[in-house]
């Protein structure tokens, strides 16, 4: 098994999500196949293996191949925003919070299989408009959290920050950047590097010291 199963391993929660017992049995399958082949290497065929049925079906359930990595990144995403949420709310420091908001945003090693997902996403860009609003919600739902963050800091005092919006969404994109590298294997761009680049932006931006 392949070290992508270390960046996102699979849970059968899944099942309780909306749809019929069968798709959501596609969709575990689809998470367990590409967290041990890779999204850019898994095929309808091997998912369809997994499930126990032919690929005719698992098309019947997503369309196409892209709509599966789509629906295993939104997985994947909504899984992450339960804990951040959880791990968050635990949090009284604004400061440490950031902290942890920050690592939990980026890839943990060059084949974080969320991140590497969201790039088979960003080369095969879905065109149909439910598919690209989802996509767009995905991305949104870490700047308004980031936002609700930021606000907390100004109101404890501790974040000097004017508009915490544009600063939210000028922040993930910073991250995207970082992200970008990490997954890469850009020698020397590893996650400690990632979030001591993107906690010195804040600090210097913020006016506060991050740990």
């Amino acid at each position: 098994m392949s070290a992508y199963v270390g960046s996102m391993e699979p849970s059968l929660r899944v099942a309780g999500s909306k749809g019929s017992d069968q798709r959501n049995r596609v969709l575990a399958a689809a998470i367990e196949t590409i967290a041990e082949r890779g999204p850019d290497r898994v095929t309808v065929r091997d998912i369809a293996s997994r499930a126990g049925i032919s690929p005719s079906h698992v098309l019947y359930y997503f369309g196409r191949r892209d709509r599966i990595l789509v629906e295993t990144l939104r997985w994947s995403e909504e899984e992450l925003a339960e804990r951040r949420h959880t791990e968050l709310a635990r949090m009284r420091s604004p400061v440490k919070a950031l902290h942890r908001f920050v690592k939990l945003y980026l890839p943990v090693d060059s084949v974080d299989l969320r991140w590497n997902l969201w790039n088979q996403v960003i080369a095969r860009p879905p065109t149909d408009p439910e598919t690209v609003a989802m996509v767009g919600a995905l991305e949104q739902h870490w700047v308004d959290d980031l936002v609700l963050l930021l606000k907390q800091g100004q109101e404890a005092g501790v974040f000097t920050v004017d508009d915490p919006a544009p600063f939210a969404l000028q922040t993930r994109l910073l991250m995207d950047g970082v992200a970008s590298d990490i997954v890469l294997g850009v020698q020397g761009r590893t996650s400690t590097w990632g979030l001591r680049f993107v906690l010195s932006a804040l600090e210097r931006d913020l006016g506060v010291h991050l740990p």
